[in-house]
């Protein structure tokens, strides 16, 4: 393929033409360059060859080119070589004349300034091949504008078919050709016709006798001619086929090609190319885990480029927000190296990616303190810790355990007013986080007491009146959850009691009737820590001054 033409630095026409002239050289074509005698237009004529069965046929292709070149297209003409039909007429019986060509160049019809005269030439040269070229019924006339030549009537050119039998000879008579005709420039100064010389004088044979040997010299030759040409065909088969079998063998890489082509995709930053060729360095690996030699075999053993393609597609869509295929990435990455740093750094990346926004959530949340806001919060942590159970929050250093460990305490002390079965479940969780720890064991046992409290089972209470008498004594600014000091649980504890106490009067002594009116004696001195300033005291007090009332006129009455 020939390469742009290279073009000057001032891009004007005569250096263009030049470069022109050369680049279809370059091809291999006979090519001449003729200025116009009077004008500015240039002519440039080209060999060209069309194969048939009796051997390569010329073709002469014709361009002129105006003063507007290369912005505007050259016209041309194509004319051929044939068997002149007048040469039995003539003193040349195998004369041939050249015969204009009905040809059109789509080059030349849809011509730009970007355009060549090497794509008419290569065009012209397939066009001639065909079987059914069409010729102009008219003897060829070259259109020969004013100033060219002293000559402006019709010619055609007679030659001997012997003149084209002799490929050595093809640039000279391409020359002698144009210097014989009257209508076209000259290109080159006449070459000396070695054809003639002085002969011998041979004896002319009879007639008869002369047709005999032409024809038997001609069946001869050609039998020969058959021979030797299939022995050639066939050796050269063979040889090429040896050859291309010895190179499928050793030298033949299947994989090459594909390999090769994902390696260049990999530069590019489209997505989708940079997906494909990570499919494409999958798949050659897997054939050569099948079998297959060449690039595909290597890939099994030798698997940095799929890793350099593992990183390069991570890399581009964690830059594009494709956090699930950079994660995916990253991993097959790992996979194939697994103390690979870029790639657990990427890993690292997305995992901060995902997790940052959440952790934003949760520090906003964090400070409104409400039944729902913490319910939002342990949402939020739960899924960070599915994402990286060992995440740290980089605003304060904590993890993501210790983080959801405070959050369900935070939730089950806002339920412990009302709802304590869920209150302790929410414990329960924190618990599961950090076994053992002060805080969240000093809320189960809160609501222990809470639950025993609701109960009002005397012999309970009484074990919970002894437990909260001991807090009060040795941890007097104790609180529970909902911040309740240790004076207000024993008012409420000893209310209770003495209520349960009351419950169970009617199946006992007065015994119980008096410790429910101590126990209510005991709140009464703490009513002024208390919710209600003593008032379910007082009602305890009077509620047991009344029963033993009523007992005590039970017994006179049954006395």
């Amino acid at each position: 393929m020939v390469s742009n033409i290279p073009m000057a630095t001032d891009n004007n026409r005569t250096q263009r033409i030049n470069h022109e002239i050369q680049a279809i050289r370059d091809l291999g074509y006979l090519c001449n360059l003729q200025p116009e005698i009077q004008g500015h237009a240039h002519y440039v004529i080209v060999q060209l060859q069309r194969e048939t069965m009796e051997g390569p046929q010329p073709v002469m292709l014709y361009m002129r080119l105006g003063v507007a070149f290369p912005c505007s297209a050259p016209d041309i003409v194509v004319t051929v070589m044939a068997p002149s039909m007048r040469g039995p007429q003539t003193a040349y019986p195998d004369a041939v004349e050249e015969l204009r060509l009905v040809l059109d160049s789509q080059v030349s019809i849809s011509w730009t300034a970007e355009n060549h005269l090497y794509e008419i030439v290569q065009e012209i040269q397939d066009h001639v091949q065909g079987d059914n070229l069409r010729i102009v019924t008219d003897t060829f006339i070259f259109p020969i504008p004013t100033g060219i030549s002293g000559s402006t009537e019709k010619s055609t050119i007679s030659m001997h078919k012997s003149d084209f039998n002799n490929e050595s000879n093809q640039e000279s008579q391409f020359l002698s050709i144009l210097t014989e005709r009257n209508d076209i420039p000259t290109l080159a100064p006449p070459m000396p016709d070695s054809r003639v010389q002085q002969l011998p004088v041979i004896p002319a044979l009879p007639a008869q006798s002369r047709s005999e040997i032409l024809n038997n010299l001609q069946t001869r030759t050609r039998s020969a001619k058959s021979i030797i040409v299939a022995v050639f065909f066939s050796f050269t088969v063979v040889i090429v086929g040896i050859f291309s079998a010895l190179y499928f063998v050793i030298f033949y890489d299947p994989c090459i090609n594909d390999l090769q082509h994902a390696q260049r995709d990999l530069l590019l930053d489209d997505p989708e190319t940079l997906h494909e060729a990570v499919v494409t360095l999958e798949t050659l690996r897997l054939r050569g885990q099948q079998g297959e030699r060449g690039s595909c075999a290597k890939l099994v053993t030798d698997y940095e480029p799929l890793y350099v393609a593992y990183l390069r597609y991570g890399q581009h869509a964690f830059a594009n927000d494709a956090l699930d295929e950079a994660e995916e990435s990253y991993q097959k990455a790992l996979q194939l190296v697994p103390d690979s740093t870029l790639a657990q750094e990427g890993l690292d990346a997305v995992e901060l990616a995902r997790t940052m926004p959440l952790w934003e959530e949760v520090t906003d949340l964090w400070k409104v303190d409400t039944q729902e806001s913490w319910q939002q919060v342990v949402s939020f942590l739960e899924q960070i810790a599915a994402i990286d159970p060992e995440a740290i929050d980089t605003t304060d250093g904590v993890s993501v355990t210790l983080k959801l460990y405070f959050a369900h305490i935070g939730w089950g002390d806002h339920l412990f007013a009302n709802k304590l079965s869920e209150a302790k479940e929410h414990y329960g969780m924190a618990r599961s986080l950090l076994t053992k720890h002060p805080v969240v064991e000093e809320r189960i046992a809160w609501v222990d007491r809470a639950q025993t409290l609701q109960r009002e089972d005397a012999s309970t209470l009484a074990t919970l009146v002894e437990e909260i008498n001991y807090l009060a004594m040795e941890q007097p600014d104790l609180e529970d959850p909902v911040g309740n000091s240790i004076k207000q649980w024993l008012y409420k504890v000893h209310v209770a009691y003495g209520t349960a106490l009351l419950h169970q009067s009617d199946e006992s002594d007065d015994a119980s009737i008096d410790a429910a009116s101590f126990q209510a004696k005991k709140a009464m001195a703490l009513a002024l820590e208390s919710d209600d300033n003593g008032e379910s005291a007082r009602l305890l007090q009077k509620r047991a001054e009344r029963m033993l009332t009523e007992r005590q006129n039970q017994v006179r009455t049954f006395a």
